[in-house]
């Protein structure tokens, strides 16, 4: 019985791990998703300007 515990234990424990590190990673994506996206509006309308004043 003792076995089987600590046995659901680690795997429960390393279940929770993977979930935090899988919920990190989501995390750190959506930061840099929410860095990323107004320097590439920026970045836009740049190429934008640039177009219009080579024309």
């Amino acid at each position: 019985m003792l076995g089987k515990t600590s046995e659901m234990e680690s795997h429960l424990w390393s279940t929770v791990e993977e979930n935090s590190k899988a919920m990190l990673v989501s995390g750190i994506h959506d930061l840099m998703m929410a860095l990323i996206a107004p320097v590439e509006d920026i970045l836009l309308t740049l190429v934008e300007l640039s177009e219009e004043t080579c024309h």
